[in-house]
């Protein structure tokens, strides 16, 4: 199983009076655990499957918040890949000195 949480990633905002927002996905054997409908892929295209009859549950708030993933495709698309690499080493030495500062004074 696999989220990805847009809310922590990205860091936008909570409290868009929506559901929440971010992919799931999961291998085959956890595939009938899932709300419907789900993202399906044949003959070169995505589709909404709506008609699951190996799942108990429907979703009511399928899209979630879509201004969240406007806001985050665009920063994406606004870095670019070297960009978006920077980020991610400069989040990583960022949670890596807070660790230490906290692990100073615990």
């Amino acid at each position: 199983m696999c989220h990805f949480n847009v809310y922590k990633t990205f860091s936008t905002p909570h409290g868009c009076s929506g559901p929440g927002c971010g992919a799931l996905s999961v291998r085959d054997k956890l595939a009938k655990f899932l709300s419907v409908p789900t993202v399906e892929f044949a003959d070169g295209r995505y589709y909404l499957n709506y008609d699951r009859t190996d799942t108990s549950s429907k979703v009511g708030g399928f899209f979630g918040v879509a201004p969240v993933i406007v806001k985050s495709y665009s920063w994406i698309m606004m870095l670019g890949a070297d960009g978006l690499k920077e980020v991610a080493e400069i989040s990583v030495l960022n949670n890596n000195y807070l660790q230490k500062k906290v692990e100073a004074n615990v």
